[in-house]
């Protein structure tokens, strides 16, 4: 638990404030007997999230970092009988010093945000599946200037929040969350495995159809195709066509890519023409042709023609060398071809007389063809029948998943209701006044008192909703503002009190104008008050700066 909290910007009557002690169950803010406001009572308690790894205090409220400064908050937490040490600061927010026993902060021991975090998680036993300290607590400090005060809207961290996320974390509060987690994966599996091979096939990384109609043309396809192997295997007298389907596709294989093989190979050879060409060319070869000019130009300057082809057989020369290394490298890739070639037809013939040494090599290349068309068909349909099996596992497991998720909300849904209209009736008095009610449904959920939607009755609600899973989960605490007090009726205000009073787990209220309140009331506050504020140099830092100074 929060056992104690200090500052040297803690000021009262100009003097430091003395560390703030904490016990168990409630702990009481206490503001002036008016209603006194901007004294620190929901600072303090932005403080006490602060504690709890919270950055809005820093974030937020901008008014106390502008007037304070930069400040270090200390603290103690107890857990199992043992003290802890810790101290963060305003300006290296991100960091948690791990300190001795006088706040000074050990060498080598300070901790990132995340690991404090994990820290408090395993030391309040929150360390549940799926489960952060922050996502568990956050919800449940409910301070002015932070999101979490909506009446309507209890499981809400920040505005923006979707309600899948906000139900889901109440899953996991009440540790509900490990089934889901075992269909969410199954389902994202089927998911995956599902899009995987849809994508497979619309991009022909494998052979597939896509409709009903195209799996039953290939069906007739199929039929006909193995009568006309039949027949080829039947008319064939002379010869044994003893081809399976690896062996008529192998043999498939090898006619196309000997057909590819001898394209690459009439390539070369043209391009090596063209080299042997070039490297013969000369101005010699012209220069006949310049005389001839001269008969039809007279004017002509020959000796310019002849320096300009005389430059270009210098380049010529230049070139020869480069040439030749093409002429080699063509020649050396056309014999490379050629071995290949060979290769292949050796292995054709010897697919031929292995398998088929009396049959026409026109027959068996038709028959290698209709065995690999066969089998493109089958494979078709194979991956046809695949695919739906895959699209009814991920149907299946999104079904499954459905049902886990929905059986676990009506769960935690009845024990909710169950509890919120038990603490309801304790605090009304009776049982013919509504209680709230939460609806959880997978992607969203409603909260209300039906019938009545007045204020006091709504925020009477969101604290018996957090008093519920107080009570019925790991929570190991929650905050409550003096906002949420202000409209409702004073005898049930009371009951609130006399409620938190009872608590064993810590409860961190703050509260003012306790004066209407019961005896009995006043006395529980007064037991359990930590921390009084009111105006004249007892503000939380000693001043209240929104009174403007005197001249």
């Amino acid at each position: 638990m929060l056992k104690q909290i200090s500052c040297d910007q803690f000021i009262i009557d100009g003097k430091v404030r003395g560390p703030i002690n904490f016990g168990k169950g409630l702990n009481v803010v206490l503001g002036g007997k008016g209603g006194t406001n901007s004294i620190g009572k929901s600072t303090f308690l932005m403080i006490l999230d602060f504690v709890f790894g919270g950055n809005d205090y820093v974030k937020k409220d901008s008014d106390v970092q502008k007037n304070v400064g930069q400040h270090t908050i200390k603290f103690i937490f107890e857990f199992n009988g043992k003290d802890y040490y810790f101290s963060r600061s305003t300006e290296d927010f991100q960091n948690i010093n791990v300190c001795d026993e006088n706040f000074k902060p050990l060498a080598d021991k300070r901790m990132t945000r995340d690991e404090y975090l994990k820290f408090l998680s395993k030391k309040y036993n929150l360390d549940l599946p799926g489960l952060s300290f922050r996502n568990a607590v956050s919800r449940f400090i409910r301070v002015y200037n932070r999101q979490t005060v909506n009446e309507r809207r209890p499981l809400q961290a920040v505005n923006q929040e979707q309600g899948k996320q906000q139900v889901y974390s109440l899953l996991k509060l009440f540790d509900r969350y490990s089934p889901i987690e075992a269909r969410e994966k199954a389902a994202s599996d089927a998911d995956k495995a599902y899009k995987v091979f849809k994508n497979a096939g619309a991009f022909k990384y494998v052979p597939i159809v896509d409709t009903k109609k195209q799996f039953k043309e290939n069906v007739d396809k199929i039929s006909e195709l193995k009568d006309e192997l039949s027949d080829l295997e039947s008319k064939n007298n002379e010869g044994t066509l003893n081809l399976d389907e690896i062996q008529a596709e192998h043999l498939r294989n090898i006619r196309e890519n000997l057909s590819k093989l001898r394209d690459c190979k009439n390539t070369y050879i043209s391009r090596l023409n063209v080299v042997k060409a070039n490297e013969q060319a000369g101005p010699g070869k012209f220069r006949s042709n310049y005389r001839e000019l001269q008969q039809f130009f007279p004017d002509i300057d020959l000796n310019r023609i002849e320096e300009i082809d005389k430059f270009h057989h210098q380049v010529t020369k230049f070139l020869k060398e480069e040439f030749e290394k093409e002429k080699n490298s063509l020649e050396t890739n056309i014999s490379e071809i050629d071995h290949h070639i060979n290769e292949l037809v050796t292995e054709a013939r010897k697919i031929k007389n292995q398998q088929a040494p009396n049959v026409q090599t026109a027959i068996l290349n038709d028959y290698a063809d209709k065995k690999a068309e066969l089998k493109r068909l089958e494979d078709e349909n194979k991956n046809y029948e695949k695919k739906k099996e895959l699209k009814e596992a991920q149907k299946d497991q999104n079904e499954a998943l459905k049902t886990t998720v929905n059986t676990q909300l009506a769960e935690v849904q009845h024990l909710l209701n169950e509890k919120m209209a038990k603490l309801n009736e304790e605090i009304c008095g009776s049982s013919s006044f509504q209680p709230p009610h939460i609806e959880l449904k997978a992607n969203n959920y409603s909260f209300e008192t039906i019938n009545d939607q007045g204020t006091g009755t709504s925020f009477k609600g969101l604290i018996l909703f957090d008093q519920a899973c107080l009570e019925l989960t790991r929570l190991p605490f929650f905050i409550h503002d003096s906002l949420m007090f202000s409209n409702i009726e004073i005898d049930r205000k009371d009951k609130i009190i006399e409620m938190y009073g009872k608590e064993n787990k810590q409860v961190f209220i703050s509260i003012d104008t306790i004066d209407l309140l019961s005896d009995k009331a006043q006395q529980i506050i007064k037991k359990h008050t930590v921390l009084t504020l009111e105006r004249g140099g007892k503000e939380l830092f000693g001043r209240s700066w929104n009174e403007q100074q005197s001249n």
